[in-house]
Order: C-alpha cells, then structure tokens, then sequence
C-alpha cells in the first residue's frame, strides 16, 4: 500500500494521479475534485473510489470499506467509484 499522506505530502491532485498511474493503484480518496479531474478534464487514471462517509463511527468506515471495497476491488479498475455508508456506485470513466 502507498499512502500519499505519508510519501509525498503536499503534491497537487494532477501529480496524485500520476503516482496513482505509475503504481497501477487505485486512489482512494475523500476529495471530490479528483472527480472533476477524471470526468470533466479526462485525465489518465487507474480508478478512483470517492469515500463519502459523513458522520460515520470509524468501525462505521471500516466495515463499509471491508464490505463495500474488498468485495468489489476489481470491478473498480478504471471506474469513478461512491462509497457511503450504505451502498457502492461504480460509473465508467
């Protein structure tokens, strides 16, 4: 795993995606620019999966990321993905 918080904190969103290419990783994420950046301007990407958890206990966050992601980790490959604390929405890029 490769945690830009831990790596390369500070880098911009365009730069974010580009490690994300190079490392063939899907970006996890809790900002919603990303999705302006892959659907609006079509910027190259691996996946993005756009966490929207709101006021969620964190075993709240940790169980719909274990049921909602690891389940579904393969059909979010090149796909702009939601997941909340009820359901996963998987969209083509």
């Amino acid at each position: 795993m490769y945690a830009i918080f831990e790596e390369d904190r500070g880098v911009n969103d365009q730069r974010v995606l580009e490690l994300a290419v190079l490392k063939k990783s899907l970006l996890l994420t809790q900002d919603k620019d990303f999705g302006n950046l892959v659907i609006n301007l079509g910027l190259p990407n691996f996946g993005i999966l756009l966490l929207r958890f709101g006021s969620l206990s964190i075993d709240e966050k940790l169980s719909a990321i274990q049921n909602g992601f690891i389940d579904s980790a393969e059909d979010l490959v090149n796909k702009f993905s939601v997941l909340d604390g009820r359901q996963l929405r998987i969209r083509d890029l």
